[in-house]
């Protein structure tokens, strides 16, 4: 074990906030009969947890803190703790902190709770892992460990629809992973390295390679994060899950998705002086597609939302449309290479302000499921009376979302607009004035289906079955008003957040100073901003009546117009006959030899047939005795018995080799082909 920093315990925390969550699991499962002591365990360990992961802060002053674990699977793992990823360290405790307090509660009225709080806390391990790690194999490792135990969260209900979206989501998890593989294969293979370190110099003259790993990173993490197309998965996971997985999926799990994104360009294939010319040319370029990748996914997100009936399918369409702010941020940062500190500012403040409004959200609905066990807005309406409690904590998260000015949503939204204004006046291209135009017009969408959302949940009349429901559990209200409150503190207090945690996470970049300080005085209320989101607001009442005038909301799109026909299943097509079509072409060219070597074969055994009768008629022309003598001699039989065996051969002429599965033969193949490439590569690790 090789230790880097300035004393012996501080090293240990990360380790220890990683292994603590298995040690949880284990611990609930020991109490699975005692629903008080198990619910007691899994919460005392995100506390636990939570308190580690506050104790890091001070230990930063001495630099960032490393643990190599050299002998773990021969490449060793690495753990590095520096300011950017504290900040996503101390958002993932304290959410997953307040999510597991509300599920204890909430689990209650569902079945298979210790599973589910097994599995929970086996996501977490995997989620801290992501964000903890020093290299990207490290990463790797921890973010499949999440894929595949957030799973079992989403399949949790077990009826049809949940195991199918649970299916997706692990099909295209497995597809994210081979990406991220393939991407640090390449990597290592090219550079010797799995580090953060900048290693942009070592691509110098191969942009081919470069691009190659770059697409292979943003498909791995892009999928993860819901990126557009690539989200087909969230609309369907998100919604079906319990509410407390919901709102971690949303709130957490998708942000390591942009945390990966983050450290590819931002730490790995960041701005260096000596090459910028290669760096507008490569990283510049491809930033400025993520910029776009960003822009359609915050789009599509927030048009498909306008059109959903049930509550959690608006907020997994929302959470779609949020992460595209992300991206867009992140692809800013990316295509203003040094001078990107305005953009990287709004993506770390927009990861913090998603986890809280949407986490609140997810939890929020979660308290109405529990007693309605309907969340259709159609249905259930009118709760503002019943839950006025939690009406306030939605429309505080809602304001957030929104951007509305003094609620949290607001500053971090102001600082990512001013990131794409950037971008736009920086080299002039009018698709980036566009994109800002777009940007304006998605916060309109955003205003609308939350309009719509809070009118069908708590406007209107009641239903008489729902006016004898119990109130909502006070361990809830306590878990809701904690985020009430926090959102509301730093939409009063922006710059308390943005200079105490923001911009020390941006520190770790390489941005220029005069950049950073831009952002630092920055001043949010200004007449600027508040004139563009009065606009965005104008925008939002146009298109909301508009709606209701000509009753759009309710306006259903023909299949062939989803993601998956356009673009999914012509892939899947296309794939399948470049896989198959060769293998249909063999095998008709098998059978065509079978029947005819099959032919040939009968052709012989007759004139086979015909020699034998020959003999026969020899033998009985060999006189009495000879003819008694062969009738009672063993050969007899074994003639007979020859004749049986070419009499069978003749009747089936076809080979038993017609029962080979030739197309498994050639999938093996082809596997066996990619195990050798894979081998081939990854020697320089093993």
């Amino acid at each position: 074990m090789e230790l880097f920093s300035k004393g012996m315990g501080a090293e240990l925390i990360p380790f220890l906030i990683v292994i603590l969550p298995i040690l949880g699991a284990f611990l609930t499962f020991i109490f699975r009969k005692n629903s008080i002591m198990r619910d007691l365990m899994a919460v005392s360990i995100t506390v636990v947890i939570w308190l580690l992961s506050l104790m890091l802060i001070p230990a930063l002053k001495n630099g960032a803190i490393r643990l190599i674990l050299n002998d773990f699977l021969v490449i060793g793992l690495t753990f590095k703790i520096d300011y950017f990823s504290l900040v996503f360290l101390n958002l993932f405790t304290l959410v997953w902190m307040l999510a597991t307090i509300y599920a204890t509660n909430y689990m209650a009225f569902e079945h298979r709770q210790t599973r589910f709080f097994v599995f929970l806390l086996l996501t977490y391990t995997g989620s801290l892992g992501v964000v903890a790690a020093g290299d990207f194999f490290t990463l790797f490792l921890f973010f499949e460990l999440m894929a595949f135990c957030s799973y079992v969260l989403v399949i949790h209900e077990e009826s049809e629809k949940a195991m199918k979206a649970g299916h997706l989501y692990l099909f295209l998890g497995v597809i994210g992973g081979l990406a991220l593989l393939l991407a640090i294969i390449f990597q290592y293979n090219h550079t010797g390295s799995m580090a953060f370190n900048s290693l942009l110099p070592l691509f110098e003259g191969d942009s081919g390679k470069l691009f190659t790993i770059l697409l292979l990173y943003t498909l791995g993490f892009g999928l993860k994060a819901g990126m557009a197309p690539l989200h087909i998965w969230l609309p369907q996971a998100h919604p079906i899950a319990p509410s407390p997985a919901s709102a971690l999926l949303s709130g957490i799990m998708i942000k390591t998705g942009a945390y990966g994104l983050i450290r590819v360009f931002a730490s790995t294939f960041s701005y260096t002086s000596e090459i910028s010319t290669f760096y507008s040319e490569t990283i510049g370029q491809y930033g400025y597609w993520l910029i776009w990748a960003g822009i359609i996914t915050m789009f599509i997100g927030a048009f498909l939302a306008l059109f959903q009936q049930g509550a959690k399918n608006i907020l997994a369409y929302s959470s779609v449309s949020q992460i595209g702010y992300i991206i867009m941020g992140i692809g800013c940062a990316a295509y203003l290479g040094s001078y990107g500190a305005m953009a990287m500012s709004g993506v770390i403040y927009h990861t913090i302000n998603h986890a809280l409004f949407k986490g609140a959200l997810f939890l929020t609905v979660g308290a109405i499921y529990i007693y309605t066990h309907d969340l259709d807005i159609t249905r259930v309406r009118g709760l503002a009376s019943k839950y006025p409690f939690l009406m306030i904590v939605f429309l505080v998260s809602a304001f957030g979302i929104a951007g509305v000015p003094g609620f949290n949503g607001y500053p971090s939204k102001s600082i990512l607009h001013h990131a794409i204004v950037e971008a736009y006046e920086y080299n002039g291209l009018i698709s980036l004035w566009w994109a800002e135009k777009i940007f304006t017009l998605t916060s309109a969408l955003t205003i609308c289906y939350f309009i719509k959302l809070f009118r069908g949940l708590f406007l209107g009349e009641m239903p008489k079955k729902f006016k004898e429901l119990p109130d909502t559990p006070l361990v809830m209200k306590s878990v809701l008003t904690v985020f009430a409150t926090l959102m509301l503190f730093i939409g009063i207090f922006p710059h308390v957040p943005l200079k105490g945690i923001v911009l020390k996470g941006v520190s770790v970049f390489s941005y220029q100073p005069y950049s950073v300080a831009y952002v630092e005085k920055l001043n949010v209320f200004n007449s600027h901003d508040l004139l563009a989101i009065g606009i965005t607001f104008f925008i939002a009442g146009v298109i909301y009546f508009t709606f209701e005038k000509f009753n759009l909301y309710n306006l259903q799109f023909p299949q062939w117009l989803s993601v998956e026909k356009m673009f999914y299943m012509p892939i899947a097509k296309g794939f399948m006959f470049i896989c198959l079509g060769p293998s249909v072409v063999l095998d008709q060219t098998v059978n065509k030899m079978y029947h005819g070597t099959g032919q040939a074969s009968m052709d012989v055994f007759k004139h086979i047939g015909e020699i034998e009768n020959s003999i026969d008629k020899a033998y009985s022309k060999a006189g009495t005795i000879s003819t008694s003598i062969s009738e009672d001699a063993p050969d007899k039989k074994c003639v007979n018995n020859q004749r049986t065996f070419w009499e069978k051969l003749s009747v089936n002429p076809e080979w038993n080799l017609k029962n080979l599965n030739f197309d498994s033969i050639i999938v093996v193949c082809l596997f066996t082909i990619l195990l050798v490439i894979l081998v081939f590569f990854s020697k320089g690790l093993l």
